[in-house]
């Protein structure tokens, strides 16, 4: 990103370009035909989710340089139990406050140049919807495979019940 790029055009380039052209989500509106659908599903939903992740790394990355590394908050990730990376506002120091509020308070703090207030609004909606899409990956993720799972072992009982009724005639 260069001084004069806004973070929401930084999503317009390269990094975020790959991951919006991940496969679509009308994928999710159709019959899943056996097994594998849900595989590819939940693999698909992973690879977009690292897509993300990698250009949360950047910005982290982005963070530790000047002029925003002069500023009394930093940007860093926090892991979700399921594995996932999001984006987080922490403070600076001893204190290690996370969250929206520590974001709020440095645009409010004196010591933020007027002229980053811009860029750190831009870089507060880029973080939402980062995550956002983070978790909605996930999620969808969890569900592919939770779904697999029962379709498995849905089979299964009907295997044993064809079983069952073939051992009685």
């Amino acid at each position: 990103m260069t001084a004069k790029q806004s973070p929401y055009d930084y999503v317009e380039q390269a990094p975020y370009y790959k991951v919006k052209h991940a496969p679509s989500l009308k994928g999710l509106l159709k019959p899943f035909k056996g097994k594998g659908d849900y595989v590819v599903l939940e693999q698909q939903m992973i690879e977009a989710r690292e897509g993300i992740a990698a250009m949360i790394d950047e910005i982290v990355e982005m963070w530790a340089k000047p002029p925003f590394s002069l500023l009394a908050i930093q940007a860093g990730t926090q892991a979700s139990p399921s594995g996932a990376h999001h984006l987080r506002w922490r403070s600076r120091g001893r204190a290690q406050r996370m969250g929206f509020g520590v974001w709020a308070k440095a645009m409010q703090d004196k010591q933020t140049p007027e002229d980053l207030l811009e860029e750190l609004y831009w870089f507060e909606a880029l973080r939402l919807q980062t995550n956002m899409q983070i978790s909605c990956l996930t999620f969808i993720a969890k569900q592919a495979r939770e779904c697999q799972e029962k379709m498995d072992e849905a089979l299964e009982v009907l295997a044993q019940a064809k079983h069952d009724k073939a051992e009685k005639l």
